[in-house]
C-alpha cells in the first residue's frame, strides 16, 4: 500500500476519532460509538492492506481497542457526562468486555420458565439417558481415586424438526443451568479478529454462569469439508470453537458446561470436527410410541380431545417432531373455522371487537386430519432417512 493512500486512512481515523470526541463530552453516546466503529473499519482496511508486519499488528490492536470502546458507549445510557465518565473509566473486571456483556444480552436464555421438560418431549428415550447420564456423572459422588467423567461435546445429528432444539433446553432446564442458544451468524462478524473473541466470550461467561448448556444450532454452517470453500472469518471461528472445545475436559473443579451441536447435514462436516464430538446421536424421525407421545403432547396438553390417536400414529408414519406439531396446529384450524365461520372477518372490525369475542371449540375429529394431512407432507424422505443410517452405522456413537 503506498503511503498517500495509507496517510488518508489515517487521516480518516483520526476525524472520526475527533468526531467521536464531540460527541461523547455532548452526551450522544450512540454516535460517539457509531464513530468509533467508523475507525474500526479504517484500521481493518489498513491490516489487510499494508504488507508491513510491525504495522499490521500495530493497526490490528488499534482496531480493537476502537471495537471495544465502540461496543462499550453503545451501552451506555445518557444519563450526563460525569455519570458517563465513572462508567467509562470502571475496572474492567467489574465493567466487563463488550463481547461478555453481548453474549449475556443475546444468547443467555433468561426465563428458565420457558424452557420445555424432559417430558415434553415425545420419545428419543435412548438420547436422553445418554445426556441425563452426562449430567449424574458430572455432579455424583465417586469412590476415593476414581475419575469418571461425563461427555462435555455431544453432536446430535438427524433430519429437520426430530427435537434437537427441544432436547438442548430441557437439558439446561433440567439442571436448573444457564442455556445460550447460539446460531451461526451470532458469532459471525464481519469484522477483522472479532469472531474468536466473541467465541471465547461465549465460553468464558459459560464457565462464569456454570453449570451451564451451550447449543450450537447447524454446526455445518461453520465446519465444513476442508475442500469447501469457506471464507477466513468461518475458518477462525471454527479454529477458536475446537480450541475451546479440547479444553472443556480440563476445567476447575465443580465447573460443568456441556457443549451440544447440531446439524442436518452430518456428511457435509470435516472429518478432524467430527472427531471432537465424543458422542455423536443420531435423532431419527419418532416410532410410533414417539408419535403418539407427541400427538398428546400437541394436543392433551393444549386441552383438546381426541379419541383416535391410532389412527393418526398410522398416518404420520414418517413425519418429525416438528412435521407432526405442524399437522395438529392444521387438525384445530379446522375445527376452529368449522364452528366460527365468520372468524375471519373480525379483523376488519379493529381490536377491541376481537377481544371481545370468544372462539367456539369442540373435540377434534378425523375428519378435522383428514383436511390437513391433504397439505401436510412429511419433510423428510425415504432416501434422506437411509442416509442419515448409512452416516451413523459408519460414525455415530451413541
Amino acid at each position: 500500500m503506498n503511503q498517500l493512500l495509507e496517510q488518508e486512512y489515517l487521516n480518516k481515523i483520526n476525524e472520526s476519532k475527533e468526531n467521536a470526541k464531540k460527541h461523547y463530552d455532548s452526551g450522544a453516546y450512540d454516535k460517539a460509538s457509531e464513530e468509533y466503529l467508523n475507525c474500526s473499519k479504517y484500521c481493518e482496511i489498513l491490516v489487510k492492506k499494508t504488507g508491513d508486519e510491525t504495522k499490521k499488528k500495530e493497526y490490528y490492536d488499534a482496531f480493537e481497542k476502537f471495537v471495544d470502546t465502540s461496543v462499550k458507549l453503545k451501552k451506555m445510557k445518557a444519563v450526563g457526562v460525569r455519570e458517563a465518565k465513572k462508567e467509562r473509566e470502571r475496572p474492567e473486571a467489574e465493567a466487563g468486555t463488550g463481547f461478555e456483556q453481548y453474549i449475556k444480552e443475546n444468547l443467555m436464555q433468561r426465563n428458565k420458565e420457558t424452557l420445555p421438560l424432559w417430558e415434553d418431549i415425545g420419545g428419543l428415550e435412548e438420547t436422553k439417558n445418554t445426556i441425563k447420564e452426562s449430567i449424574v456423572l458430572a455432579y455424583a459422588r465417586k469412590p476415593d481415586r476414581v475419575e469418571i467423567d461425563g461427555w462435555r461435546n455431544i453432536l446430535l445429528f438427524g433430519p429437520p424438526g426430530t427435537g434437537k432444539t427441544l432436547l438442548a433446553a430441557a437439558t439446561a432446564e433440567g439442571l436448573d443451568a444457564a442455556f445460550f442458544n447460539v446460531k451461526a451468524g451470532q458469532v459471525l462478524s464481519k469484522y477483522y479478529g472479532e469472531s474468536p473473541k466473541i467465541v471465547n466470550a461465549l465460553f468464558d461467561v459459560a464457565r462464569e454462569e456454570s453449570p451451564a448448556v451451550i447449543f450450537f444450532d447447524e454446526l455445518d454452517s461453520v465446519a465444513l469439508s476442508r475442500s469447501a470453500e469457506i471464507d477466513e472469518a468461518t475458518r477462525r471461528v471454527l479454529s477458536s470453537l475446537l480450541t475451546e472445545l479440547d479444553g472443556l475436559s480440563g476445567g476447575k473443579k465443580g465447573e460443568f458446561v456441556l457443549f451440544l451441536a447440531s446439524t442436518n447435514t452430518p456428511w457435509d462436516i470435516d472429518g478432524a470436527v467430527i472427531s471432537r464430538f465424543e458422542k455423536r446421536i443420531y435423532v431419527p424421525l419418532p416410532d410410533e410410541d414417539a408419535r403418539k407421545g407427541i400427538l398428546k403432547i400437541q394436543l392433551e396438553k393444549k386441552g383438546f380431545e381426541f379419541a383416535v390417536y391410532d389412527w393418526l400414529v398410522e398416518k404420520t408414519d414418517g413425519y418429525s417432531g416438528r412435521d407432526i406439531k405442524v399437522l395438529c396446529k392444521g387438525g384445530v384450524y379446522n375445527m376452529v373455522r368449522d364452528l366460527n365461520p365468520g372468524v375471519a372477518d373480525l379483523a376488519e372490525e379493529g381490536l377491541e371487537e376481537i377481544k371481545k369475542y370468544e372462539i367456539k371449540t369442540r373435540g377434534l375429529t378425523k375428519k378435522d386430519f383428514e383436511q390437513a394431512l391433504k397439505s401436510m407432507k412429511p419433510t423428510s424422505t425415504e432416501d434422506m432417512v437411509k442416509k442419515y443410517e448409512e452416516w451413523d452405522a459408519r460414525f455415530g456413537a451413541l
